[in-house]
C-alpha cells in the first residue's frame, strides 16, 4: 500500500508509484500483510532517487523491512544510503525466512531527507529447494516449437523477467512486455535497445498540456511506443528509413493496439536534400548502427550488402506535422537518433528556420566526422533560445536534451 501522507501516488507505466515528499518521514509503503506458509521467501522493491545526493550522501535515507505481526517482529533490515539508489529504476531484492505461516508485510521507510519513486510491492516470491526461485516457474519453458528466440536469448530474456517484465510466447513468437508496452523478440539485436529505452528511461519526459512527439530513427519503435503509452501524448510520427526494421516496428506497434492509433509511420530516412538509391550495410554492426551517410553501395565494394532507401528535406517533411501540431495547441518533441544524419537534418531545419516550432529535442550524436561536432549542434540551438542538458562522454557519441524556456512554461528532463 502507498501512504498518501508521504507522498503522491503515481503511476508509472501501470506501476503504483508514490512520489515522497521532503521533510515527511515515515513508511510510504505498507503492507500488503500477505498470508504465507512457512518457507524462504524474497521480495524485490524497486526504488529510484529523484533528488540531488547531500556531501554525506553514505548516511541512511531509506530502510526496506520485512515485518510480520503488525510490526511486532522484524525478520529482515536493509538500510539504503543515497549512494545505493540510482536516479533509474533500481532493483532491492530482500531474502526472508517465514518460520511458521501468517502475515507479512513489506515495507519502506524514507527519512524525509530524500525524494524516492517507490514501487508498491506487491507479493513474496518463494525461493525453490533446487537453486531456483518462483519467478523461474513463470518464464515459459523451452519445448521442440518452442521459437528459435527464446533459446538462442533465454539468459537476456530471463534477466528481463527478473527486472520484472513478462515474456511469453504468442502465435510462435516471442513477446516482452514492460508497463504498458509489448514488443516482438525475433532477432539478436531486438533486445540491445531494451536497457537505454526501458530501462534507463532517457526518452520519458513530462510537462502540461498534449504533445506531438517526432521519432526520426525508429528502428523498432521502442521509444515511440513508450511516447504513445503517455497519456497526454496525442500522436507520434515515426521515420525509419531501413524496410526490414520499418516492418519490425509496424509489427512491433499491432501488438500495441490501444495505443498504436496515435502512431503514424513514414518510412523515409531524413537530411537536408532528397535522395533515393542504395546505401551499404556493414555485416558486422546491427540494425541499430545501420548509416545513411556512409555512402551509397557502388562506393563500398567490400560491403556484403546493401539496402534501398529513401531520403528527404527534413524542414519541407517537418513543417507540415511541426506547423500543424502547433495551430492546435500542442507541445512538440522531436527525438533524433539516426547514425549521422543528425549533421545534416539539423543544417536542413537551421536554414528554414525550423526550430522556432520546436519545443524541446532528445538527440544521441555520433562522432563520425573530422569536420562536424557537438558544438554544430548545440550552437545553432542555443541561438534559437534553447538551455542544453548535455549528457556526453568525453570522447565518442554522446547524447543531449534541449528545451526551449518560455515564460509561464516548466519542463522537466526525462527520467
Amino acid at each position: 500500500m502507498l501512504n498518501p501522507e508521504l507522498g503522491e501516488p503515481i503511476d508509472v507505466d501501470e506501476r503504483p508509484t508514490i512520489v515522497t515528499r521532503l521533510g515527511a518521514a515515515g513508511h510510504a509503503i505498507y503492507g500488503p500483510y500477505e498470508s504465507l506458509p512457512a518457507g524462504d521467501y524474497f521480495v524485490d522493491f524497486f526504488v529510484s532517487l529523484r533528488s540531488p545526493k547531500p556531501f554525506f550522501a553514505s548516511r541512511t535515507c531509506a530502510v526496506l523491512d520485512i515485518v510480520c505481526r503488525q510490526g511486532k517482529d522484524v525478520l529482515t533490515t536493509v538500510n539504503l544510503s543515497w549512494n545505493m539508489i540510482s536516479p533509474t529504476r533500481t532493483r532491492f531484492r530482500v531474502l526472508f525466512c517465514a518460520g511458521k505461516p501468517g502475515r507479512y508485510e513489506y515495507r519502506l521507510w524514507t527519512s524525509g531527507k530524500a525524494i524516492l519513486h517507490a514501487e508498491r510491492t506487491a507479493r513474496a516470491y518463494r525461493v525453490l529447494g533446487d537453486g531456483r526461485d518462483e519467478w523461474d516457474t513463470e518464464f515459459p519453458r523451452p519445448t521442440n516449437g518452442t521459437p528459435s528466440a527464446l533459446i538462442e536469448q533465454e539468459a537476456e530474456l530471463r534477466a528481463l523477467s527478473r527486472r520484472g517484465m513478462r515474456v511469453n510466447v504468442q502465435n510462435d513468437s516471442v513477446v516482452v512486455t514492460s508497463g504498458k508496452i509489448s514488443f516482438l523478440v525475433q532477432e539478436d539485436d531486438d533486445l540491445k535497445l531494451v536497457g537505454e529505452v526501458v530501462h534507463d528511461d532517457v526518452y520519458r519526459f513530462s510537462t502540461l498540456g498534449d504533445v506531438c512527439v517526432v521519432d526520426v530513427g525508429t528502428n523498432i519503435g521502442l521509444a515511440s511506443l513508450l511516447f504513445a503509452s503517455q497519456e497526454n501524448v496525442v500522436e507520434v510520427h515515426t521515420f525509419e528509413p531501413f524496410a526490414d526494421t520499418y516492418d519490425r516496428a509496424a509489427a512491433n506497434f499491432a501488438l500495441n493496439p490501444r495505443i498504436a492509433g496515435k502512431i503514424h509511420q513514414y518510412s523515409v530516412g531524413l537530411s537536408n536534400s532528397d535522395w533515393e538509391g542504395a546505401v551499404a550495410l556493414d555485416g558486422g554492426g546491427d540494425t541499430g548502427a545501420r548509416s545513411v551517410v556512409a555512402g551509397g553501395a557502388d562506393q563500398a565494394p567490400e560491403c556484403v550488402a546493401s539496402a534501398p532507401v529513401v531520403l528527404r528535406d527534413a524542414a519541407p517533411t517537418l513543417e507540415p506535422i511541426l506547423v500543424d501540431a502547433k495551430r492546435r495547441g500542442l507541445r512538440t518533441v522531436v527525438k533524433i537518433d539516426c547514425e549521422g544524419s543528425e549533421f545534416d537534418i539539423f543544417e536542413s531545419l537551421a536554414a528554414a528556420s525550423m526550430f522556432h516550432w520546436i519545443d524541446i529535442l532528445m538527440v544521441e550524436w555520433h562522432a563520425m566526422f573530422e569536420d562536424r561536432t557537438k558544438e554544430d549542434l548545440t550552437g545553432v540551438l542555443k541561438k534559437s533560445g534553447f538551455v542544453i542538458f548535455d549528457r556526453s562522454p568525453p570522447s565518442g557519441n554522446g547524447f543531449f536534451y534541449a528545451a526551449k524556456m518560455a515564460a509561464g512554461e516548466a519542463w522537466a528532463q526525462p527520467g
